[in-house]
């Protein structure tokens, strides 16, 4: 990809997927993500955004293409926090010792190590205090933060984010963003989808347009034009507006 490292973090090739027979979500969709990057997957809801994460992050096998990871890198995976069932009787401490456990492979029981680790965490996202709180406790925002913890604590080197800045106010969204500016200043490749345009995506380096197939790719600057837009949501898109 022009601008971008020349080692590949995650490459799709010719990659189909859906949830019914023969009703495709994505179709026939080549990708390139390389190493260190900081993407941002833009498209309309029911594009195909979170199908693609995904199966970047190994969740779905598509039906045809290839999948390739670099070999020794780590997933983290966020998903939307709509998506999440935040009744469920847990704390924030439990939910972030997920990525613990899942790594670590011996079930709800860390040592002290992991659990000052997971610490840290909470405490570079803002959220130390809330660590004994219940997850139905917390603001959308800090629902937000704590599944980006609990990516965080198992070291990914790649992150793959849905939507991480939907449904939070400005001071969320900015802090969320610096967070994840750090974490690619470290070297980890970061992958989110977003469907605004003025606040996110076009504060990004990279973004790939996407509907079902991607439409382009590139700077902000270069493809955020009335003409991709219109390819991408089907109608002009107020960009100053964030429409």
């Amino acid at each position: 990809m022009t601008g971008m490292k020349a080692a590949g973090a995650v490459t799709l090739g010719e990659v189909t997927y859906g949830y019914s027979y023969n009703r495709p979500v994505i179709e026939g969709v080549n990708l390139s993500i390389a190493a260190g990057s900081f993407v941002g997957i833009l498209g309309p809801s029911g594009s195909g955004k979170t199908t693609l994460l995904k199966v970047i992050a190994g969740l779905v096998k598509p039906w045809h293409g290839s999948v390739d990871l670099e070999r020794g890198r780590k997933i983290g995976y966020v998903p939307q926090v709509e998506s999440v069932d935040w009744n469920f009787p847990v704390t924030v401490k439990e939910v972030v010792s997920m990525g613990v456990w899942n790594s670590s492979g011996r079930g709800p029981w860390i040592g002290s190590a992991a659990g000052e680790a997971i610490m840290r965490v909470l405490e570079s996202l803002g959220i130390g205090d809330y660590a004994s709180r219940q997850i139905s406790e917390l603001s959308g925002g800090e629902q937000q933060r704590v599944f980006l913890a609990r990516a965080m604590i198992r070291s990914p080197d790649v992150l793959v984010l849905d939507e991480p800045t939907s449904g939070v106010d400005h001071a969320t969204r900015e802090a969320i963003l610096g967070v994840l500016g750090e974490l690619n200043q470290k070297g980890v490749t970061v992958i989110l989808t977003t469907h605004d345009i003025s606040g996110v995506a076009r504060r990004l380096p990279w973004v790939v347009c996407m509907n079902r197939r991607i439409i382009s790719q590139g700077r902000p600057a270069d493809i955020l034009t009335n003409e991709n837009l219109l390819a991408t949501y089907g109608l002009v898109v107020d960009t100053e507006g964030g429409r």
